[in-house]
């Protein structure tokens, strides 16, 4: 039962209490996400405008929280929606269907807002309550793997008598670059497809890749004779235990799947330089450029994400049943 517990929604002199919620529910998950600029970065300078936030509040104190960050998506006319992240209830207060009842309430207040909220689901504990809560689990969405060095995975799962590798710096050819920041109004047509997806505009990439007050990514480009042909952005992390590099973001001009290639070539044999053991991307089966990454090598691992929606506006039901064009930067975090 939830007796005695309000919902209610959030606002910014909140923080420094949902933030102390996270460090007791995730005490050592994701720490970053307890700084006051990382929370400023995704609930209040969002490239789509601010988040939408609600608590569960027992007395004075903060004991559930869930919020909600706008997003684009092209369905094919673009519509506002926004992804639900940082699912969360006080240990002292689970099993009392609080997390049901507040993502209840926030659907009540979000369908005049937003037509359309998905999220991104890993976690088994949290699926009931998400679909106590009106959701539904529409598409399976694997991470591919690529192992990158032997030795290095060895050394990753702790097996004995295997030295650490030296990191070293491997040439870059001459046709990767950085991105350039005018090349960033191309990078939507490279991710074209009738799939749903959401759109790979200018203020979308600053705000998710350069912005972050956290991590740093790389955006590599493949340029011919200075024409951007391809793209690929990725930072090394750790998943499972695995030092891996995660690819967030890529994609390609019309007729430029050699170019992927030839620079995926390149990100994994840097990362391989660097110690890395493996390249991970989560990406769905209508992205355009998963058959690229077949081909270079990418197999489906054990893990897998479910994109959850909740549809306000009868008319996009569709968005249940149709393709998604989606990967690691359309998530709030990697």
């Amino acid at each position: 039962m939830s007796a005695g517990i309000e919902f209610r929604e959030a606002t910014a002199a909140d923080r420094d209490a949902i933030l102390a919620l996270r460090r007791v529910a995730f005490s050592d998950d994701d720490p970053e996400k307890q700084a006051p600029g990382f929370w400023r970065w995704e609930f209040v300078d969002g490239y789509a405008g601010a988040g939408r936030v609600f608590v569960a509040e027992s007395g004075d104190q903060i004991v559930g929280h869930f919020a909600f960050v706008p997003q684009h998506y092209a369905m094919p006319h673009v519509v506002r929606g926004a992804l639900a992240v940082d699912v969360m209830t006080h240990p002292d207060f689970q099993r009392r269907g609080i997390f049901s009842k507040l993502a209840a309430f926030a659907a009540d207040r979000l369908r005049s807002d937003f037509p359309i909220v998905t999220a991104f689901q890993i976690r088994e504990a949290v699926l009931p309550g998400m679909q106590a809560g009106g959701w539904n689990a529409t598409h399976s969405l694997p991470i591919l793997l690529r192992p990158l060095s032997l030795r290095s995975l060895a050394r990753d799962f702790g097996l004995p008598l295997v030295p650490e590798g030296v990191p070293r710096s491997i040439d870059r050819p001459r046709e990767v670059q950085s991105l350039r920041e005018p090349d960033f109004n191309l990078l939507d047509g490279f991710l074209a497809t009738p799939a749903i997806r959401q759109p790979r505009t200018a203020d979308f990439l600053r705000w998710r890749y350069l912005e972050n007050p956290h991590w740093r990514y790389e955006l590599d480009g493949w340029y011919d004779n200075g024409e951007l042909r391809a793209f690929v952005v990725h930072r090394d992390t750790v998943l499972r235990g695995l030092r891996a590099v995660a690819i967030a973001d890529l994609g390609f001009a019309k007729g430029a799947e050699r170019e992927l290639r030839r620079l995926m070539k390149h990100v994994c044999a840097a990362g391989r330089a660097r110690g890395r053991s493996v390249a991970a991307v989560l990406i769905s089966a209508s992205h355009p450029a998963r058959p690229v990454l077949r081909r270079c090598g990418f197999l489906p691992g054990p893990h897998r994400f479910r994109l959850l929606l909740q549809v306000f506006d009868k008319s996009l039901d569709r968005a249940a049943t149709e393709p998604w064009s989606l990967s690691w930067g359309d998530t709030d975090h990697l």
